[in-house]
């Protein structure tokens, strides 16, 4: 049986984006390993010349991920935020404000890092940002698909 081509394009397009959004995930790995060792990479020199690159490099690159995850997974979660209410908030999200939570506080046991919260808050300002603007792009504006 021949499927629609209007099916076939959006599992392509899905396919697409979870390649992408591994690819940048590994990516992510490469640097805090490289930081984990001490290794200093070609974004170190950027990021130091810049007024609170770091922070705005934190920012970046977790909203670049949590919109590449969000667009790969495409699945929500209905949370309570106030009786009576709830939020419907991308999975991939969630998953990763544990996942950062989790690596900077790892930073305490490393002696080549430094735990510092405010890197820990603009990771969570980038996973906030990128949360909002793939529920802008949703076209299911947060309906599971």
């Amino acid at each position: 049986m021949v499927r629609p081509i209007e099916r076939a394009v959006p599992r392509t397009r899905l396919r697409l984006s979870a390649v992408a959004a591994v690819a940048f995930a590994v990516f992510l790995v490469f640097i805090i390993y490289a930081a984990n060792r001490g290794i200093r990479h070609p974004g170190h020199v950027l990021v130091e010349a810049l007024p609170y690159g770091d922070k705005f490099g934190h920012a970046g690159l977790w909203g670049v991920m949590t919109l590449m995850a969000n667009g790969a997974l495409r699945r929500w979660l209905t949370m309570p935020v106030w009786p009576g209410r709830a939020m419907r908030v991308p999975v991939a999200s969630m998953a990763l404000v544990v996942f950062v939570t989790l690596e900077e506080a790892s930073q305490f046991f490393i002696e080549s890092r430094t735990l510092d919260a405010l890197d820990l808050v603009a990771n969570y300002v980038g996973i906030t940002v990128g949360s909002l603007v793939f529920r802008a792009l949703s076209p299911s504006s947060g309906a599971d698909s």
